[in-house]
């Protein structure tokens, strides 16, 4: 996961990675996985998936980098607040 408004994504900043476990097995380009990020009033970020076919939810594990603790809680704050602009 990246932050920033760069048109290049080697010029943001990486705030962690994330996986999402479980995938049905099939032939690539078969699976949509609907990935939702939401920002809590505790300024904790919540990452969920959902298999678009089926609605399943898959387990998401996300390993945070240190930038997050600094900018990433600032930056996602602000990308809800002005989400609807």
């Amino acid at each position: 996961m990246y932050v920033g408004e760069r048109p290049l994504i080697r010029y943001c900043e990486s705030l962690g990675q994330v996986k999402v476990k479980s995938l049905p097995k099939c032939k690539a380009g078969e699976v949509s996985v609907e990935l939702i990020l939401f920002v809590d009033q505790n300024e904790n970020l919540i990452i969920s998936a959902v298999d678009s076919q089926n609605r399943n939810e898959l387990p998401v594990e996300f390993n945070f980098f240190e930038i997050y603790e600094t900018v990433g809680k600032q930056m996602a704050l602000e990308a809800e607040k002005f989400r609807d602009e």
